[in-house]
């Protein structure tokens, strides 16, 4: 079975008719405010099986797609993805 979230993500890393600096990833991030982080898709590195990673000061971090809440279009102030029962 196809994964929903790892699709949209690589479509946002690699369909070149795609801005990924419109796309929002909010996930579960302890030790933030309310425990929720969330980061612009032009920091999206790769996406594997179980994470995606994500740049930020020259430093890749991997978060598991498991924590991933919603993305968001922000041009359209759409939620494209979201994990059922959560809210970010």
């Amino acid at each position: 079975m196809k994964n929903p979230l790892r699709e949209l993500l690589n479509k946002i890393i690699w369909d070149p008719r795609v801005n990924p600096e419109i796309f929002e990833i909010c996930f579960i991030s302890r030790g933030f405010p309310g425990d929720v982080e969330r980061v612009r898709c032009n920091n999206l590195v790769k996406v594997t099986r179980d994470y995606f990673y994500i740049e930020e000061n020259n430093r890749v971090k991997k978060i598991p797609l498991h924590r991933v809440i919603y993305v968001k279009d922000l041009r359209k102030n759409v939620v494209v993805y979201s994990k059922s029962g959560r809210r970010g």
